[in-house]
């Protein structure tokens, strides 16, 4: 459930404190009972019977039943594939260390980790799910890219208004869920201090799944007038290579990409222009924004990888955004696993 500001509701969590327990006293003594007697009919089973499958499902259940008993006061959710619990151990972490600023006396520091850790539970997880509940639940096609792009729509307006660690968000995009990794890449354009070239950079060009490509090229079009030479080159042979990946003409990512890499060739000659002008710099040798060299060479306007035979879409990833629209001219194509 959201408010009236678009946020998420979240009835459990007090402010400054850990989220408390879904399971209560008497859920727990159930579990148990149940967890025990599934357990312990088990190991019966293991000397007394030949089926080896049933005996190892009743030690199964009855084990995990038993740590969910044991150990309910401190299981908040469960998720299938680890990313809430590891969300929610982010988010613990971070209320143990806004415990130690305030005893160290660094209340600014203790609020602002606590807020954090709220965000982590109250947003970036529940969405990250959503993501993946969509992907799973919905056949590849119009209908499911538009479920998906509104689910990116909530982290760009949300993320504007929650503080998140950076190193965390680099994180979920470098080895997350695939809802992680959606969801770092929009609280990426929206926050500029968030971003990671490298990480954005192998998320189009290692994509585990078109959407999530489109989301990767769309925050590289609001990068690329940020980037020093070394990155523009860098940037325009690894856009350049997914031309010959299944990026069709005349869908949303195509068009971002051609965009990306006029826009970055520009840059380039400028860059080169000036150099050569002002510096003297050696025609063909890289340098950073910092002055160092980078390796290989830099594409200047001859050299810089083009489609054949295709005019560029000079303001297409401004004019998609824009519009708030996702790849929805990709069809089923764009967001299939």
């Amino acid at each position: 459930m959201r408010d009236d500001h678009g946020r998420r509701r979240s009835g459990r969590n007090r402010p400054g404190a850990a989220p408390s327990s879904l399971l209560s006293p008497l859920l727990r003594g159930v579990l148990g009972v149940i967890g025990g007697g599934s357990f312990g009919t088990g190991v019966c089973a293991v000397f007394l019977t030949t089926n080896g499958t049933g005996t190892g499902v009743l030690l199964a259940i009855g084990a995990v039943l038993l740590v969910f008993a044991l150990l309910g006061n401190r299981i908040e959710s469960f998720e299938v594939g680890g990313a809430s619990l590891r969300l929610r151990a982010a988010a613990a972490e971070r209320y143990q260390l806004a415990d130690a600023s305030e005893l160290a006396g660094d209340q600014d520091t203790a609020d602002a980790l606590r807020a954090e850790a709220r965000s982590l539970l109250e947003f970036a997880g529940p969405i990250a799910a959503e993501y993946g509940a969509i992907r799973r639940s919905m056949r590849g096609g119009a209908d499911r890219t538009a479920a998906m792009s509104g689910v990116v729509d909530d982290v760009r307006r949300l993320a504007a208004q929650r503080d998140f660690q950076p190193s965390a968000v680099r994180e979920w995009l470098r080895g997350g869920t695939d809802g992680e990794r959606v969801v770092a890449l929009g609280m990426m354009q929206t926050r500029p201090e968030l971003r990671d070239f490298d990480a954005v950079l192998a998320a189009v060009s290692r994509p585990r799944s078109p959407f999530e490509q489109y989301l990767g090229l769309v925050l590289i079009s609001k990068m690329v007038d940020d980037l020093g030479p070394a990155e523009l080159h860098r940037l325009t042979g690894t856009v350049a290579a997914q031309w010959d990946s299944g990026m069709r003409r005349g869908t949303d990512r195509r068009a971002l990409a051609d965009d990306i890499i006029h826009r970055a060739s520009e840059r380039i000659t400028a860059w080169r222009t000036e150099s050569g002008s002002g510096s003297g710099a050696t025609a063909g040798t890289g340098a950073g924004a910092d002055g160092a060299e980078a390796p290989g060479t830099t594409p200047g306007p001859s050299d810089t990888p083009r489609a054949p035979h295709e005019p560029h879409a000079s303001s297409a990833s401004e004019t998609a955004d824009a519009r708030g629209q996702g790849p929805a001219d990709d069809g089923a194509g764009t967001d299939a696993p």
